[in-house]
């Protein structure tokens, strides 16, 4: 039956809760403590209903190097759904636990930051690589009009802010932007 705590119902052992809504339009949402969730819109008549929510979760596991490859120990790892930070260990790895649809993930470490975008569909688990390079790049991107353009994709990795700025990490050489 689960128990309700604060109009929040808490599920019991295996997984249940019971409660009871007025007819009408409903979002029931179902949330882990560590922040996962799933969500399903259901109408109410005058019958019982059962809604039925299962939330994914996929192993994220993020691998940061440097330009040499070599793995960075102590950057600050975070995604965009998320209000945890990680620290990378020894192997420059750290991991956790997402939920489905589009993430960011970001390294931070010194001064210098990478994000890379993922995609969660189902899987239980994903791995990341993040590579910071030798030297840091800032990208203005505007329209003809001189206005800043957000989320424009920078060599197909990195992704304009809402002031049209990209920072990309670029080994010592020749790019092409």
């Amino acid at each position: 039956m689960g128990i309700c705590q604060n109009d929040k119902y808490i599920t019991d052992t295996n997984g249940t809760a019971t409660f009871y809504l007025p007819c009408g339009d409903h979002t029931i949402v179902a949330k882990t403590s560590d922040g996962l969730y799933q969500s399903a819109k259901i109408k109410i008549n005058d019958e019982s209903q059962t809604v039925n929510l299962e939330i994914f979760r996929c192993k994220v596991t993020v691998n940061v190097t440097d330009a040499e490859g070599k793995p960075i120990k102590g950057a600050t790892v975070s995604s965009y759904t998320s209000n945890e930070t990680y620290t990378t260990n020894a192997n420059g790895v750290a991991s956790f636990y997402l939920g489905n649809g589009i993430n960011s993930i970001t390294a931070t470490y010194e001064d210098k930051t990478v994000t890379q975008y993922i995609d969660i569909m189902n899987e239980t688990e994903m791995s990341v690589d993040l590579k910071f390079a030798g030297c840091k790049v800032t990208v203005t991107v505007t329209n003809s009009n001189g206005k800043p353009m957000s989320d424009v994709a920078i060599n197909n990795e990195y992704f304009t802010n809402s002031n049209g700025v990209a920072e990309l990490y670029l080994p010592n050489g020749t790019h092409t932007i």
